[in-house]
């Protein structure tokens, strides 16, 4: 659904690329369940596709955005 590109920048100047993905809300399949967002970040270090749930799709295309900006070394 989205992909950005940024740099992380170090403590001594140093930037390293850092691409963010945030896929498209699908529901969740779990009765009453709401809705899955899955998002990757690739280049600080931890790789793994991680997701949110909301309420509805609107919720879940801001909760990621806000996830990368508060991640420790984000």
């Amino acid at each position: 659904m989205a992909e950005r590109q940024l740099d992380a920048v170090g403590a001594d100047g140093s930037r390293t690329p850092v691409f963010v993905r945030i896929g498209a809300p699908v529901p969740d399949p779990l009765p009453g369940g709401y809705c899955f967002c899955p998002h990757r970040i690739d280049g600080l270090g931890d790789d793994a596709v991680g997701g949110a749930f909301g309420v509805d799709s609107l919720r879940l295309t801001v909760d990621p955005a806000s996830y990368v900006a508060l991640r420790p070394g984000g």
